[in-house]
């Protein structure tokens, strides 16, 4: 269940602190540029955070913000 936790973490951190990248054309290539600046991310919400844990076979239990949330295996996952 531990892989199952860090994914679904590591997803949601991600997804919160994505950046928009900037596209650069010339008549040979295509390359995607970061910002330079690192915008803050997002605040984390519970109600979206139990959607990222149901599709990583998690069910939230607890919500505790950043840290030291509580989970168990969803039906999904036990097959129950």
């Amino acid at each position: 269940m531990a892989a199952h936790v860090w994914a679904c973490e590591s997803a949601y951190w991600l997804y919160r602190h994505r950046r928009p990248f900037s596209l650069i054309k010339t008549p040979t290539q295509i390359a995607l540029v970061s910002p330079l600046s690192r915008p803050k991310g997002k605040a984390s919400a519970e109600a979206e955070y139990r959607q990222v844990c149901q599709n990583f076979g998690l069910e939230l239990v607890q919500y505790n913000g950043e840290v030291n949330n509580v989970y168990r295996p969803s039906k999904l996952l036990t097959g129950s």
